[in-house]
């Protein structure tokens, strides 16, 4: 939108090639003696299919990706000709854990500093393993543009660097809300429902067996179900939807209840009335905190003190919407000015 051609780099290392491919998750499970899990995963192996038919259906039709499939740092050096600037971002994406300890999430591969940007790349964890400070050091250090969503990512970055990493907003806040409504299917469910979506089995628990009676219907979206919740006529469950469905779900809803940041970031964004649930693990927790706090809305964290009458008690969108725009401006001044070249030492140094 700001007048730049921009095409994905279609990168995948190993570990994340069989991140969704049931059969390796499988033979993984199963070489580590966890065999509930394994058989579990390959019971669950058309709906994770499926789900990444949808996924690529999406990708296909959105995204502008390259044609040739990038495997390592190394066959990604090609790339420094080709474009202008290079930006690394994404939930979670400097998760050694989600990323295979592997640094060309870092842009490593990108010879010119000046060409690397952050954009609200988020770490999902709250201290980098011993023996990858170094690597993250370095890493980091060769970023021109350092910017991640949440606050405990600007302090790893500074106790790494000593640099002074700008905190903005995710980018699906930087798009209009309208262009997130055109991807929404245009049936209107009539009946009042609450979208749940958790991959925790004790927390939609938490929230049924304390809320539930409050509420005629309620759509469940996890992996993880049980007897209780697949015999409940309550509870139309899913365990795999399209992006599409995914925004739709969340748009209808009269309450949206979830430990996702990303369903929190939209529910949000179509100002609808929320609750969100934290993991209790800190490092994944503070993206959600970190966007509770810059919009005011710690309130609505669910604790054991929330009451059905604090889940009806409605969000002010009208103070809500001028803290997140002053967070939008700020987010898209720092893409604009890395994008340009404009060396800001309040946000990179």
């Amino acid at each position: 939108s700001q007048g730049n051609t921009c095409e994905y780099i279609n990168y995948i290392n190993s570990t994340r090639k069989g991140f969704y491919n049931a059969w390796v998750q499988f033979k993984l499970a199963w070489q580590a003696g966890k065999r509930k899990r394994a058989m579990m995963l390959l019971l669950g192996a058309p709906v994770l299919m499926m789900r990444k038919r949808s996924f690529k259906g999406f990708y296909k039709h959105f995204l502008n990706v390259t044609p040739k499939l990038y495997r390592s740092s190394k066959e990604c050096e090609s790339l420094n000709d080709k474009y202008e600037k290079f930006i690394a971002g994404g939930d979670q994406i400097w998760n050694p854990v989600n990323n295979g300890r592997d640094t060309a999430y870092m842009l490593d591969f990108v010879k010119n500093s000046s060409k690397k940007i952050s954009y609200a790349s988020s770490f999902g964890i709250a201290n980098i393993p011993r023996d990858l400070k170094s690597t993250y050091k370095k890493a980091l250090e060769e970023i021109g543009y350092l910017s991640t969503r949440e606050k405990m990512g600007v302090d790893l970055i500074a106790q790494l660097t000593g640099k002074k990493a700008q905190q903005v907003l995710d980018p699906v806040f930087l798009t209009p809300v309208q262009e997130w409504e055109a991807l929404t299917t245009h049936s209107v469910n009539k009946q009042h429902f609450v979208f749940m979506y958790t991959n925790q089995r004790s927390q939609h628990n938490q929230f049924i067996r304390r809320f539930g009676d409050n509420y005629s219907k309620i759509h469940l979206l996890s992996t993880h179900v049980g007897i209780s919740e697949i015999f409940n006529p309550k509870i139309r469950f899913q365990v795999a939807i399209s992006p599409q469905q995914f925004l739709t779900e969340i748009k209808q809803a009269e309450l949206v209840v979830t430990a996702s940041f990303h369903c929190l970031a939209f529910a949000i964004l179509f100002q609808k009335q929320f609750v969100a649930i934290l993991s209790g693990n800190p490092g994944k927790d503070d993206r959600l905190l970190s966007l509770l706090q810059l919009t005011g809305l710690t309130r609505r964290i669910l604790t054991e003190r929330t009451s059905y009458l604090d889940l009806q008690t409605k969000i002010d969108y009208n103070e809500v919407y001028p803290l997140l725009q002053k967070e939008i401006v700020k987010s898209k001044l720092f893409l604009k000015e890395s994008l340009i070249g404009i060396k800001d030492e309040n946000f990179a140094q």
